[in-house]
Parts: C-alpha cells; structure tokens; sequence
C-alpha cells in the first residue's frame, strides 16, 4: 500500500512538473510567435538582411554658359574584406595583389585584421571583375563615387571637394551637397552568416541621380583671371594673391583666382590653407582703398566737393594718440587729389569732420563687419571697433579713413566698391545662378539688392575721382589707352597678432578697378599677400590688374570701345604730377594717355603683310573662337581637347612666320 502511495506520488510530481513545464513552454510560445511576432521577426531580417545606402550619380557643377567644372565619372569599388573562419590569408594577399599590382605585403597587414577593413579603394570595373572570379567569400565590394574636375585647379577653392564617401567638404560642393546628392537609394541585401558577399533582392525606387548647379562663374573670364595673376606675380616673391571678377549690375562672381592654386581632383596634396577660399574666409585690413567711405560720407552731405581744398600738413600731422604720415608730403590738395594721391593725412581731415556714430554706420552701409551671405561655409563678417567701446581710441576716427584698425574679406571691399559702379547700390554677390533637377526643374537664384548706399550722383562724382587717381595718380599702371578705368590702390601694413602691432616690414598691397567707367561690366580686385622686395599697391598689384583687363577686352572686344593701338613712333608729352601716396618715384609708370598730340591707330590686319605675324591671345575663348581668330591671323591650328582653350603655343605677341600652326589644349575630349 505504502508502496503504491510512493508510486502515485511520484506520478503526481511528475504529472504537475510535466504540466508546469508545457504551460511555460506554451505561454514563451504565445509570447514569441504572438505578442514578441514583430520584434523577432525584426530581428531575424537583421539578421539575414542587410540595408545598404546607395548613393545615385552626384549632379554637375557647371559654369553660367554650360561648361561642365566638376563631373561624377563611371563608379568604382572599394574592396573590403571581412574575417572568416578557414580563410587562407596568404593566397588572398597573393592573388589580390597580383590582381590588382600592388605590394602583396601591404595587403597581408591589412588581412591581419581582426575587423572588417578596406583592402583597396578606386578599382576599376575589370579589376573588381577579376577580383570576383577568384572566389573568395571573404572579399566584399562596396560601388564607390568618382568626381572629377576636368579644368583641374581652376575656381577649385569656390567649386570644393567631396571626401571618399562623395560628400562635398568646401566650396560649392559642401554648399549644395544635398542638392547635388540627390535623394539617397535604399538597397536590401541578403548576407551569409558572417553577414558578408551581400546580393541585393530589392531597391527603393529614388531619383537617378542628383541636381546640376549653374554658376555665375565664366570659364572664359576665369581662365583669363587666373593665367593673368600667375602670369603677372611670376618674377615676385610673395606668400599668396587672389583676384576677383564681379558683376556690379547683378553681384555675379565671373571668376575667383587663388595662388597658390589646389588640384581637386587631388586634394590630399595641397595643404588646408590652400583650399580654403581665403578671399571670403580670411579677413585683412585694407588700407587706402577704403578712402572711398569717408569721401562718400562728404560728398553725400554736401559738405565738401571735389575742389574743396585741404592742407595735408606737408606729410606729418598729429591726432589724438597717434601722428599720421603721408609717404610723400603734399601741401594744400583738392578733394579729388586726396583721393588720386592717396593722402592719408587728407582722408583722416575727412573723416574727422563726422561723429564716431556717422563714420560707424557708413562703413556698416557700405557691408563691412556684415556677412555678405553668399553661402559659401567658413565666411568671415570682419570687424569695426564699436564707437562706445574702448577699442575707438583717440586715433581711430582718423585711422578708419585709411582702412587701418578694421578688417574685412577681398569679397566685401569688391562689393563695396561696386556700389560706386551700378549708382549706388550693395548688391548680394551671387555665385548660384540656379538648379537644374534631373526632371528639368529649374530653381533661379535672383539678383538681390541690399539697399541704396549713396545717391547715384555721389557714386558718379566718386567714379569720375577714382578715374582721376588711374589716370594720374597713384594706380598710373592700370591705365589702358582707349578705355576708361577707375581705381584706387591700397598698401596696408600687416597685424603681428602674436604682439597685437604692425609688422614695419610686412605688407598686404592691392588694387581695385572698374571698367570700362563710362559704363561699368567689372569690378576686379587684386589683392597680393606679403610681396618681397617692392610692396606698394601701384606697383605690385595694379600691373597684374591690366594684364588681365587687357586680355578681358581682347575677347570681349564688344564691351569695349575699340581700343587704339599708340603710334610708337611718336613720344608722349612729358608731363609732372605730385608724387603718389603708394608709389615711391622711381616706380612710377610713363604710361601713355590719350592726347590730342598723339597719333592712333586702331587695331588691323595688314592683307599684304605675310611675313611674321603677331600670335593673339586666345586662351579662355572657346576652341571655335580661338581657330577663328588664328585663322584671321593667317596662322594654323592643332588642337587637343575642346570646348574652352585652357593654353596656347607660342605664347601670345609671339612673332611667328604666317601658316605657323599653333598648339590648343582645351577641356574635354
């Protein structure tokens, strides 16, 4: 009995921990195919999935006529390869390196790896293929994009980079990188166990590739720009220059030159300095070139002219805290002439005649120490010291008037002194001029207008004063015969931040013009970053400034009036102005002027003359253009490329036999 009792015992336990055991399993089995189904169904596509992101082909950048500047070119693959169990290293080192001709120990470290690593990036499509038919399983491939800049270093601290993964890192790039990225592709892959050799078994529909952006930028304009200020700066010592070509009617950039220069296409080779774009990211201060604001302020309240007289105190006058030198003493001087001279004794007398909140808010007018809002990222604002603060000295009024004490960008003073060239007004520089999408949408990017600055007689007064100072003042050098030009020089000393003063030996030498000034189309600015030897702004900058004007007019020739060739033959009339501001006297330039006295004659070709011939200039004309103009010439043509004449050989002004066949590299294939 006691036995049998035992038995039934036993059974029971075992009966109730059978039953426990069922209703736990039964009640895990409801949780997980019932009330967890979602999150380990989650789960095991991760699983056995993989989602990857796939980008579309990155849209073109092009210049404002069509001209492609940065291009995505056929995909390449990134090899990967991803530890697996049983993987003979040593063959996968081997073959993959012979495959792909490169040292096969270079690889065998990268295979020691414990991680999933990239064994080589940038393989073409025939190497990814024999990659593949070697049959590892270790090995994945990952689509790559290829950007490529086929005008090289040219606009390239405006146009940017993207890095490996094909996003923009500067310039236009990273500005509109969404917009030239397109919308992202989603891929669904099916993975083996160590979640590698993915095989895509669905895609998410997505648009085939991203927007174009159309620049203001001329290829042609910026070929010249560039050839220009190399071409110019070459016999100097320096540590950088820019030169920048804009529109004062719209604000449109035409073109933005940078020295030294970076190639894109290889941008781990240049350093961070030289791909930023200094022009808008680095501020400077700019010297006599700021002249413009206080006379600006004069003229506009009616408190002085162009005769109204002022005595420069002979070169030395002392304020407040400071005594200000003229370079060249000058005596008694007409408004005008304290412009074309460059006196700062003159323009601090100026400038003294306004209150602090006056001179602030003119510079302020004017956009300095105000972001210009081109978009462009690492855009600096500048600086001017508030009024109210202890920053404005007793010196500072006076000092303002010749750009010492503020900074500003190369961008900012551009704009301002396109204000004098369109009757008055700031414009918003423009570098976008719209967005293509690839079902032909198109996103315009309008010129904009800030507000009025001076009256369109004061901007004319002072246009006519910045003709006076090219024609015989301190900026002699950038006169072209049979086209007006205005401008003003600058030479400002350079900050030694590390002692907060003036480097005494150190400069930053510039000019600025307007052409042609009866009827402006360009504002080029030319800025030269600590010259070595001659510094001042008359004698460094302003010759590269013609020399790209000159070759501006050659293609442009319907902008212009026709430029007259002076008879050679004949001297000008001598003649003697008061010494400049910026140019010491054995620099100065005896550049011709147009005179009643001198004979012209306007540029021909002579039928009969067929035994040497003068090369013209070509280089930014389209391939068209230029074969025309050799042609005219009675000069041959070989050309490589298309599109844009990017070199020439011979140079121009070369003289050459007639039939000389000319070499043209362009952009393109």
């Amino acid at each position: 009995m006691n036995r049998l009792h035992r038995k039934t015992g036993r059974e029971r336990f075992l009966i109730v921990l059978f039953s426990v055991l069922l209703i736990a399993f039964a009640t895990r089995l409801v949780q997980i195919q019932i009330l967890q189904h979602e999150d380990w169904k989650r789960m095991a596509l991760r699983q056995f999935f993989l989602v990857k992101d796939r980008r579309p082909s990155r849209g073109e950048i092009r210049d404002r006529h069509g001209v492609p500047m940065a291009v995505t070119l056929p995909l390449t693959y990134a090899v990967g390869f991803r530890p697996t169990p049983g993987t003979d290293l040593d063959r996968v080192a081997d073959e993959v390196a012979r495959t792909l001709n490169r040292p096969q120990r270079d690889l065998r470290t990268k295979l020691a790896s414990t991680s999933f690593v990239y064994l080589a990036r940038k393989v073409d499509w025939i190497a990814k293929v024999q990659i593949e038919q070697l049959g590892f399983e270790c090995l994945q491939f990952d689509e790559e994009p290829r950007r490529a800049y086929p005008c090289g270093s040219s606009a390239s601290v405006l146009l940017g980079f993207t890095n490996r993964g094909g996003q923009g890192v500067e310039g236009v790039e990273a500005m509109l990188d969404q917009e030239l990225s397109g919308e992202i592709l989603k891929e669904r892959c099916i993975v083996d166990a160590f979640r590698a050799n993915p095989a895509v078994v669905s895609a998410q529909s997505a648009i085939p590739r991203g927007s174009d952006v159309n620049l203001t930028i001329d290829l042609q304009l910026q070929t010249i720009v560039e050839n220009g200020l190399r071409e110019g700066l070459a016999a100097r010592r320096f540590l950088r220059a820019a030169a920048l070509l804009v529109d004062p009617q719209t604000g449109d950039i035409l073109a933005l030159a940078t020295l030294p220069a970076f190639d894109p296409n290889f941008p781990g080779d240049a350093s961070a300095d030289y791909r930023r774009c200094w022009p808008i990211t680095d501020v400077y201060e700019p010297g006599s070139t700021l002249k413009i604001v206080p006379l600006a302020r004069a003229l506009e309240t009616g408190r002085m002219h162009p005769s109204t007289r002022i005595f420069c105190e002979n070169g030395s006058y002392r304020v407040p805290g400071a005594i200000i030198h003229d370079s060249h003493p000058h005596g008694e001087l007409t408004l005008e002439e304290v412009l074309a001279y460059s006196s700062n004794i003159g323009a601090a007398k100026v400038s003294m005649h306004f209150s602090r909140a006056e001179t602030f808010d003119k510079l302020r007018a004017f956009g300095f120490s105000n972001k210009t809002m081109i978009g462009l990222t690492g855009e600096q604002a500048g600086v001017i010291p508030s009024p109210q603060s202890r920053d404005w000295s007793g010196s500072t009024q006076a000092t303002l008037a010749y750009g010492q004490g503020i900074s500003c960008t190369a961008l900012q003073l551009t704009m301002a002194f396109a204000c004098l060239a369109n009757g008055g007004n700031l414009m918003k520089p423009r570098i976008v001029r719209s967005i293509t999408s690839p079902s032909g949408e198109i996103q315009e990017y309008p010129v904009q207008r800030i507000r009025q600055v001076v009256s369109e007689s004061v901007a004319q007064t002072l246009l006519s004063m910045l003709r006076t100072a090219v024609e015989r003042g301190t900026a002699m050098a950038a006169r072209i015969p049979g086209v007006p030009v205005a401008g003003k020089t600058g030479t400002a000393h350079k900050v030694d931040f590390s002692k907060g003063t003036y480097y005494t030996d150190r400069y930053v030498s510039s000019f600025i013009g307007i052409l042609p000034a009866d009827n402006p189309r360009y504002v080029l600015f030319v800025v030269v970053d600590d010259p070595q030897g001659e510094y001042y702004g008359g004698v460094v900058a302003t010759p590269v400034f013609r020399q790209i004007t000159e070759r501006i007019i050659a293609v442009r020739p319907d902008e212009f009036p026709r430029v007259p060739v002076w008879d050679t033959e004949k001297k000008p009339p001598d003649s003697t102005h008061s010494k400049p501001e910026d140019e010491s006297p054995e620099n100065q330039e005896d550049a011709p002027r147009p005179d009643a006295s001198w004979s012209a004659a306007f540029v021909s070709h002579s039928p009969g003359d067929t035994s040497l011939v003068a090369v013209p200039f070509v280089e930014g004309l389209s391939m068209r253009q230029a074969m025309q103009t050799l042609s005219r010439s009675k000069l041959g043509f070989r050309i490589a490329g298309n599109r844009i004449v990017l070199a020439q050989t011979p140079q121009a002004g070369t003289l050459v036999p007639a039939g000389t066949a000319c070499e043209l590299l362009g952009i393109g294939d």
